[in-house]
Formats: C-alpha cells, sequence, structure tokens
C-alpha cells in the first residue's frame, strides 16, 4: 500500500511538473509571439519611412526640376516678349513710311492705282472664264434641232463674253506692262522691299506671339504641378 501511495504521489507530481513545463512553454510561446509582432512592426514602421523619406526625396526633386524649368520657360517668354515688342517698332515705323509715300509720292500713287486696276480686272476675267465655261457647257447639252432659240442665245451670250475676255486681256496686259515699267523706278522698287518687309515682320509677329501663348500655357501647367507638390 505504501508503495501503491508513492506510486500516486510521483505520478501527481509528474503531472504537476507536466503542467507547469506546459505554462512555461506556453509564456515563452507568448513572449516569442510577442517579440515577432514587435520585429515585424518595426519592419512595417522602417518600411514605411523608407517609403515616406524616398517620396520626399522624389518631391523634392521634382520640385526643383519644375522650378528650374519655369525659370528657363520665363526667361524664353521674356525674350519673345522682347522680339514682339522690337517687331512692332519696326513695323510702326514701316505703316508710317509707307502711307507718307503713298499719298504724296506721285510714282507710287500711280503704281498702286495700275496694281489695283491689275487685280481687279485679273478676278473679273477670272470670272467670265467661269461664266463662259457654264455656258459651253449648257450649249453642248443641246438637241442642235429642237434647241435652235436657245442655241443662239446662248451663242450670242458667249460672244458677248468672249468679247468682253478679249478687252480685259488688253487692259490685263497693259496694266502689267505699265506696272513691269514702273517697278524699274528706283523709288517704285524701293516701296515694293517696303511692302515685303511689312509683310514679313506680321508673319513673324504672328509666329512669336504663337510661341508665346504656348510658352505661357506651359508655364502655367509647370506653376500648377509645383503648387499641387507643396
Amino acid at each position: 500500500d505504501e508503495e501503491y501511495q508513492r506510486y500516486v504521489l510521483e505520478k501527481l507530481e509528474l503531472l504537476k511538473q507536466l503542467d507547469e513545463l506546459f505554462d512555461v512553454q506556453l509564456q515563452l510561446q507568448n513572449v516569442l509571439e510577442h517579440y515577432r509582432n514587435l520585429v515585424k512592426q518595426s519592419q512595417l514602421d522602417t518600411d514605411e519611412e523608407i517609403d515616406r523619406i524616398a517620396d520626399e526625396e522624389l518631391i523634392k526633386l521634382r520640385s526643383e526640376a519644375l522650378v528650374k524649368m519655369i525659370d528657363e520657360k520665363t526667361k524664353e517668354y521674356d525674350r519673345l516678349l522682347h522680339k514682339i515688342e522690337l517687331i512692332k517698332e519696326h513695323q510702326e515705323k514701316r505703316i508710317k513710311s509707307e502711307k507718307v509715300l503713298r499719298i504724296t509720292d506721285e510714282t507710287i500713287v500711280k503704281y498702286n492705282d495700275i496694281v489695283t486696276d491689275y487685280e481687279t480686272l485679273t478676278i473679273r476675267h477670272q470670272t467670265n472664264d467661269e461664266v463662259l465655261g457654264i455656258l459651253k457647257q449648257d450649249l453642248e447639252g443641246l438637241d442642235p434641232e429642237n434647241n435652235v432659240d436657245e442655241i443662239n442665245s446662248l451663242n450670242v451670250k458667249i460672244a458677248n463674253v468672249e468679247t468682253l475676255q478679249n478687252d480685259l486681256s488688253s487692259k490685263i496686259d497693259y496694266c502689267v506692262e505699265s506696272k513691269d515699267a514702273l517697278e524699274q523706278d528706283d523709288r517704285v522698287n524701293y516701296y515694293i522691299r517696303l511692302l515685303r518687309s511689312m509683310e514679313q515682320l506680321k508673319v513673324k509677329n504672328i509666329e512669336f506671339r504663337v510661341q508665346a501663348n504656348n510658352i505661357k500655357s506651359r508655364i502655367d501647367e509647370l506653376t500648377a504641378e509645383l503648387e499641387n507638390l507643396k
């Protein structure tokens, strides 16, 4: 009996030790899990910090690049505005010179009149050519046996227009000869070069204004992007 009691006591003691060992293991596991979570959180915090620093660095670099681009574009914009102002000054001078010549110089006045006549006559001649084409097309579509009156009427109209065309052609030839002769005059030659330079300045002015507007739009876009980064 004593031996059996001792056996039971030993078993109970062993079970107690096992329970204590299990509790210790459980506590150890909890401690390990806690430290694992701490390590994971620390890693997450580190990754987040790295991402934050990287984002801040990228924003800084982009902001510096934007400031540089805005500065360069602004300088380019100012240079274009300066060119536009210079062109405006040259245009005003030429417009004034052209007006004086056009009003006061008899040779220039005569030349402009001939150029105007030439342009007007040429337009009328081109219009009559179109009319002749229509009349001749209408004539071709008529039956000679059944549309005699219409054919005669169209032939009269065609003849009248052709007479006008011959007269216009003679006047145009006269204008061309007179214009060519006047263009040999030094004053007229200067006047023509003045008109050409005015047209060139006009084209350049438009070109620079388009460029300036495009650059201004780009500056506005870059500025807006820079503001969004702040």
